[in-house]
């Protein structure tokens, strides 16, 4: 019987130690835990409030996607087209081909969105009539129309050498893979 109660004292104390121990490395786990929490909460709250934040510029920028374009990106994307269309312009084109140009410009002086813009190429052409004679000649009065309208804006003038044309308009140059014919 004395034997049985140093076996179960020693059990009893051995019990105690590895009770505090594992009390001492449960509270030391409870704080790691309780630290890690905190940090892994704040994380979540970041990532979400960036996911927020992305998903609010997501959606600002498609509502910016779908409005009209200003004034300036019209007058951008239209001189864009003016520009390549001239570039892709026939050497030596046809009479259908000439009479289809005239009446592209015509329409686009009597259609275009912008009124103020609309007056100014409707006289522009009235004085200036294009000449679709050949893609160098429309290439050369469609920059022209451009530099005026620059110059009346403080922008700066382009250069309607046709090989500067033709690198900006028809094939870019080495910047977008092509070369210009003296190159």
């Amino acid at each position: 019987m004395r034997m049985m109660r140093a076996v179960v004292r020693e059990r009893t104390t051995t019990s105690k130690s590895e009770l505090g121990e594992n009390l001492a490395s449960s509270s030391s786990s409870a704080t790691e835990t309780a630290r890690d929490k905190k940090e892994n909460d704040a994380a979540r709250v970041q990532k979400a409030t960036v996911g927020r934040e992305e998903e609010e510029e997501r959606i600002l920028n498609a509502a910016i996607a779908t409005c009209p374009l200003s004034r300036e990106d019209l007058g951008t994307g239209t001189w864009g087209l003016l520009h390549t269309i001239a570039a892709h312009f026939p050497e030596k084109p046809s009479t259908v081909e000439k009479v289809q140009a005239r009446r592209f410009f015509d329409a686009l002086g009597d259609l275009y969105p912008c009124t103020v813009c609309k007056e100014d190429f409707r006289r522009d052409i009235d004085e200036h009539p294009p000449d679709v004679s050949s893609r160098e000649a429309l290439s050369a009065w469609v920059c022209e129309r451009h530099n005026e309208v620059n110059a009346k804006l403080g922008k700066p003038t382009l250069d309607c050498a046709l090989k500067t044309l033709d690198k900006r308009w028809k094939n870019g140059g080495a910047r977008c893979g092509g070369s210009t014919p003296s190159e």
